[in-house]
């Protein structure tokens, strides 16, 4: 796991706009940009959960595998793509405070 003290990756990072008159340009996401985002945001979860338990394995798996009822049995890493992070970090910080269980 890398650290997830980076830069994040700005809006400019994830866009790119394609050429045409001004009407025509509108943010479009591309895939190769999109990565540096995905990867900032999944280090910052992983490591969250790696505070609660330090078993990277068993963390990676939870973050793959593992679906979360209260977000219709969504992974972490589904919600993550989804641009749902700060719901998956306000879990974890509850189950790290013992707000909830795991």
């Amino acid at each position: 796991m890398r650290p997830i003290f980076r830069r994040a990756p700005s809006a400019s990072d994830r866009r790119e706009r394609p050429g045409g008159s001004e009407r025509e340009r509108l943010p479009v996401r591309s895939l190769r940009m999109a990565e540096p985002w995905f990867d900032w945001n999944r280090d910052v979860v992983l490591s969250a959960a790696a505070a609660i338990d330090a078993d990277s394995e068993r963390v990676m798996d939870w973050f793959v595998h593992d679906r979360i009822r209260e977000f219709g049995q969504r992974t972490a890493q589904q919600l993550v793509l989804s641009g749902e992070t700060a719901r998956v970090l306000d879990m974890l910080h509850a189950i790290r405070r013992g707000l909830r269980d795991r």
